[in-house]
């Protein structure tokens, strides 16, 4: 698993924007642009098992609050799973 210590030891000079709580969904780096890449099905079992929301709820909130932030340095997320 990365952690976000290996990647900020990794490079140093760049800062790094992610959902806070998600650390252990970052699956790498897309040095092209310096973002994060996380794994979007991981947050969603996250969301379901950890804070307890339907699966509905948890696409919802992802699709919505966590996907939904855009900007410069914002993460991509990836779905690692296929339905």
């Amino acid at each position: 698993m990365l952690k976000i210590e290996d990647i900020d030891s990794a490079y140093p000079d760049d800062i790094f924007m992610y959902p806070t709580g998600f650390e252990d969904c970052i699956i790498g780096v897309y040095e092209e642009k310096m973002i994060l890449v996380l794994d979007a099905d991981k947050i969603i079992e996250k969301l379901i098992n950890e804070e307890g929301m339907s699966s509905t709820d948890a696409i919802e909130h992802f699709h919505f609050n966590i996907e939904g932030s855009k900007g410069e340095g914002f993460p991509i997320y990836v779905k690692t799973k296929i339905l």
